[in-house]
């Protein structure tokens, strides 16, 4: 093999890598476009930002209701705590004065 057949063979090889580099090319705008087409599916109106921003929102909101009822926890049972404090002097107080009136 030699001569006109190699430029030949030469040739053909060469135009096949032109076209496999105009495929290559051609797809990355394909790939590019299914890609936008597939994030404007996934996120309302194609707002990925937006989509991120509703969750931290939601994870926020989430937080100071989770803050909020450990707050009303502490406050109810440092209430309990006080009424029975209140309970047991009351209590107290009133055994002592039945003890030095009543007899």
């Amino acid at each position: 093999m030699g001569g006109d057949a190699l430029v030949e063979v030469l040739s053909e090889i060469k135009e096949c890598q032109a076209r496999m580099s105009a495929k290559i090319n051609g797809m990355g705008g394909e790939i590019e476009s299914h890609l936008e087409a597939h994030i404007n599916k996934a996120f309302a109106g194609g707002d990925a930002d937006g989509h991120r921003r509703a969750h931290e929102a939601m994870i926020d909101m989430i937080e100071e209701k989770r803050k909020l009822r450990v707050a009303i926890q502490e406050k109810t049972i440092s209430g309990l705590i006080w009424a029975f404090l209140v309970f047991a002097g009351v209590s107290v107080f009133s055994e002592i004065r039945k003890a030095i009136v009543g007899g």
